[in-house]
């Protein structure tokens, strides 16, 4: 396993050590524009490896993306589950029977998700200073896009320092996604077994929680979650999705991402 993360770790490293020739991004994202906007839907298997300094964690799960802004994210063990959309975050936690929602203004992680399926070059290059690499030699001639967040004004801190997108050639989606989360901490997650606007199944793009699962907004219980279930979101469920005016709320996937296995 340490193996396996030093290879991946050692193989993100290596696209970046040559810059690409001086592109012309008005070139660039009029063809990505075109070719994501062929995307109506994606299924895929992911691969994540988490790198710390004395250790690594591997998970596994699958993403559902649905044009043009929802996001399904399934790990397998631990069960968590993560819906994304233009509107806010529900982090289900299966162990706990507990499902937070986190406005999306809160969540740049999850919105960093989305923009990677998604089809919007304009807020990409309004959230992150954007580059492009050469891809490695003998792999898929799609771009290596390399996104940084631009400084904060208020000072907060990025969700990463940069992270690193292969995107395939034939549509622009992400078969690996490297991420400099701080100096000591990395990501890699490997996108396979892709499916492209396949039909999805009724609900393939929303969450199931069981009964007894609790619903928690703005650190208050909404609801705990009655016979049967719910599909989530459920706008019945959930009537207000703001930002709370002077609280900011920890983005939900940095805990997918960036919890350092205690040591032994």
């Amino acid at each position: 396993m340490m193996l396996a993360a030093a290879i991946w770790a050692l193989t993100a490293a290596a696209t970046v050590t040559t810059a690409a020739p001086e592109v012309d991004f008005d070139t660039f994202f009029e063809t990505f524009r075109e070719k994501r906007g062929t995307v109506e839907s994606v299924q895929a298997a992911i691969e994540q490896i988490n790198i710390y300094p004395t250790d690594a964690e591997v998970s596994t799960g699958s993403i559902v993306f649905a044009a043009p802004d929802r996001l399904v994210l399934r790990y397998e063990d631990p069960e968590v589950a993560y819906h994304v959309d233009g509107e806010a975050v529900f982090e289900y936690d299966a162990e706990i029977r507990q499902v937070l929602v986190i406005p999306i203004a809160y969540a740049p992680d999850a919105e960093a998700f989305i923009l990677a399926f998604a089809n919007e070059p304009e807020r990409l290059q309004e959230l992150y200073e954007v580059g492009l690499v050469e891809p490695a030699p003998g792999d898929d001639p799609g771009p290596v896009l390399v996104l940084k967040p631009w400084p904060s004004e208020d000072e907060i801190e990025p969700p990463f320092l940069q992270a690193q997108l292969k995107l395939r050639d034939s549509d622009y989606l992400p078969t690996h996604i490297y991420i400099e989360r701080d100096a000591d901490t990395q990501v890699n997650i490997l996108i396979k077994e892709i499916v492209v606007n396949a039909e999805l199944a009724e609900n393939a793009a929303r969450i199931f929680v069981p009964r007894g699962t609790d619903i928690i907004q703005d650190d208050t219980l909404v609801e705990t979650i009655g016979e049967g279930g719910r599909w989530l979101p459920d706008p019945t469920l959930i009537a207000d999705i703001t930002a709370p005016a002077e609280e900011e709320t920890d983005s939900p996937l940095e805990d997918a991402v960036d919890t350092e296995p205690e040591t032994p």
